[in-house]
């Protein structure tokens, strides 16, 4: 008296199969449609606050002016404070040694996780109670593929 209801997307990549049963086989126990939009909603919240999410992706050049630059969220609206806000950062961190390993600040309630080659700086945002750990796998995959891309002569 189990049969297969549709399949509801409730996040990209994730799919959960909703199963209908017979009022018939079990008249005490039934599901409405209002129940599983709040289980989708709760779903879809606790979702949100596991996943990781980066801020921003920044390349800046030996002089804290933009190489390239990738904004997620819309804390910077202009292109006048984003750059204002990165001549800040750059200002705050051009003087710390990470060409070896990344380097880990706290600014503007923003972590950082930043690491420097030659004359580029790479830098990848997230929020305050961001696991700095998956910052840093981001900051080193960015790297590591621009490295790859430009055979070893990143300047």
């Amino acid at each position: 008296a189990i049969t297969a209801g549709g399949c509801v997307e409730t996040r990209p990549f994730v799919s959960a199969v909703i199963f209908s049963i017979s009022p018939a086989a079990y008249p005490v126990l039934s599901i409405s449609k209002s129940s599983i939009h709040t289980l989708e909603g709760r779903w879809s919240k606790m979702a949100d606050s596991l996943l990781p999410i980066v801020k921003s992706v920044l390349i800046l050049d030996s002089e804290g002016k933009r190489i390239c630059v990738k904004y997620y969220t819309d804390e910077y609206p202009t292109v006048q404070s984003q750059l204002a806000f990165e001549k800040n950062l750059f200002n705050k961190t051009h003087r710390i040694n990470a060409r070896s390993e990344a380097e880990i600040i706290m600014f503007d309630s923003t972590i950082f996780v930043y690491r420097f080659s030659t004359d580029v700086h790479f830098y990848v945002a997230g929020s305050q109670n961001e696991n700095e750990l998956i910052l840093v796998s981001v900051l080193n995959a960015l790297f590591d593929a621009v490295t790859t891309i430009l055979m070893n002569q990143v300047d």
